[in-house]
């Protein structure tokens, strides 16, 4: 038995009993050399909270199966916690943090890794099966800190939505994300028991940028493969609005860059740069966001109650921040059935001068909530003069059913 009751430890040799710590007490480094040794260390980390840096020395076999079942660390709560893989491998990591459990507290993520809040580095995961309502081989929830030459390889992730081989769900927060040279290779994420999979990515499933910084450079992914990828029905009001937050991609599934800070453009910057994916999935839904390394990305007023975007800038190359009003301004120039999902401000765009409608129009205002909860119509902002009617147009209230 170890007992620490002043001070803080580093441990670096074999301890058989439990370890126990006073007020006060932190481990400040715990080498381990084997899966009893790391399963102590992660258990620390989860229960204590006073474990803050786990040194791997030697690649390790979990050996992991439905009777050897890996418990994913939680960070959550704790402040730079850091994993140094050192370079080596932790093989064969079983994790199932969905049979027989509720989505609920203890059980939203699966992955080596339940919530990281800190640094990981210098580590590959080869082997690996996860079973989970949201998560990545490596981590499930990502609140704030730097992945760095970290590796999965040959995983198999079954869940729902916010899944990917890397990190299943980065999660608002202020404080930077760094995800640095790690690769994903030959990883399946598959939907099971009749779900179907979104937010799904061979990197990152799910990105909240939230007002900070972002930095993705140098990663690759390879062998990424879906299986029962949500699809809209054919029918939808509107499949781009249907796919909204929703996309899987070979690298990430879906960017929600979104903010309630006005400057958020001017103060915050998501960069990819560098990034490699070997081959495209098909076979699955796509956006108009769709590119190389995204499946959908938001622009200013894309989402109910966070009208703002911090800037994308991809391999140099800044996304239109404007996008969806874009999109608006096209469909009410088309003409026809037009449906307003959210509040828009045109007036803030400088590339709309004059919207003209030519042919018969039915604009919907679809249904939001004011400030007391109370369902109120969706809205759209115009200068005088902004829209120029040559033809019928309709405006229709869906919370009222009339023109």
């Amino acid at each position: 038995v170890l007992s620490i009751q002043q001070g803080n430890v580093e441990i670096y040799g074999k301890v058989t009993g439990n370890i126990t710590l006073a007020e006060g007490c932190y481990i400040t480094a715990y080498a381990v050399s084997t899966a009893e040794e790391l399963k102590k260390a992660g258990a620390l980390v989860t229960s204590t909270k006073k474990c803050k840096k786990i040194i791997l020395k030697n690649d390790i076999d979990l050996n992991g199966s439905k009777n050897s079942k890996w418990t994913p660390m939680d960070t959550e709560g704790m402040k730079d916690f850091v994993f140094d893989g050192g370079e080596h491998e932790i093989t064969n990591l079983y994790v199932d943090n969905y049979t027989g459990q509720s989505n609920d507290k203890g059980y939203y993520y699966g992955g080596f890794f339940y919530v990281l809040n800190g640094t990981v580095k210098d580590l590959t995961i080869n082997k690996a099966t996860v079973t989970c309502f949201r998560g990545g081989a490596l981590v499930g929830r990502m609140d704030y800190g730097t992945v760095e030459n970290c590796h999965v390889k040959y995983a198999t992730v079954n869940s729902e939505q916010k899944v990917a081989g890397l990190v299943g769900f980065i999660n608002f927060n202020s404080n930077p994300i760094v995800i640095r040279n790690c690769s994903v290779a030959t990883c399946a994420m598959k939907a099971f028991q009749g779900n179907d999979i979104s937010q799904a990515g061979g990197l990152i499933g799910y990105l909240q940028t939230g007002d900070r910084n972002v930095t993705i450079e140098g990663n690759s992914v390879s062998g990424i493969s879906f299986t029962g990828v949500y699809t809209p029905a054919q029918d939808v009001e509107d499949m781009v609005h249907a796919l909204e937050q929703s996309c899987s991609h070979a690298f990430i599934g879906t960017v929600a860059n979104f903010s309630k800070t006005e400057d958020a453009y001017n103060q915050y910057t998501i960069t990819l740069s560098n990034n490699k994916v070997d081959q495209q999935v098909t076979g699955i839904p796509v956006s108009d966001r769709t590119d190389d390394y995204m499946g959908w990305w938001a622009g200013d007023y894309n989402t109910g109650g966070y009208p703002y975007t911090p800037k994308i800038v991809v391999d140099g190359v800044t996304k239109d921040r404007w996008v969806e009003v874009k999109r608006l301004m096209k469909q009410l120039r088309d003409g026809g059935d037009v449906i307003v999902w959210r509040n828009y401000d045109l007036t803030k765009c400088a590339d709309i001068q004059q919207i003209t409608i030519s042919e018969e129009s039915t604009i919907t205002l679809k249904i939001g909530k004011d400030s007391k909860e109370n369902p109120v119509p969706f809205t759209m902002v115009l200068a005088d003069g902004q829209l120029n009617n040559n033809s019928i147009l309709t405006l229709r209230s869906s919370i009222y059913n009339e023109a």
